[in-house]
């Protein structure tokens, strides 16, 4: 299972905040209407604001395929927000991955990072 191998230690770890991931229970992402925001953090994580702790993820899209990334999608929605899989959920992630829908990376610092190949850039 993608989610254990994946996400498990930190999400399911007794590390705190900011370095422990979050109980995806309480995930504004996972409980979305949508899952461009949850797309968003598993393909590129959360970068570390510069000078100060803030709470960070390694980003999955060089290691997770589309139907892995979909798949795991599917189990963080029904296990965690007692909901059905988001039904746009692998269109949504293609147009992620192509550059089609602009991307932006922000840690809690503000300052835009993150992946070159869909426009977004430190400024």
């Amino acid at each position: 299972m993608i989610y254990q191998a994946a996400c498990a230690t930190c999400h399911d770890g007794s590390r705190p905040q900011p370095f422990g991931g979050m109980d995806f229970h309480l995930s504004s992402a996972v409980n979305a209407p949508g899952p461009q925001n949850v797309i968003n953090t598993v393909l590129f994580g959360l970068p570390a604001a510069s000078g100060r702790q803030s709470a960070i993820m390694p980003g999955f899209a060089a290691t997770l395929s589309d139907d892995q990334v979909t798949d795991l999608l599917a189990y963080l929605r029904e296990a965690f927000a007692g909901q059905p899989a988001w039904p746009d959920a692998s269109e949504r992630l293609a147009a992620t991955r192509n550059g089609k829908y602009q991307v932006s990376v922000r840690p809690s610092d503000g300052i835009e990072r993150g992946p070159d190949n869909v426009g977004a850039q430190d400024r």
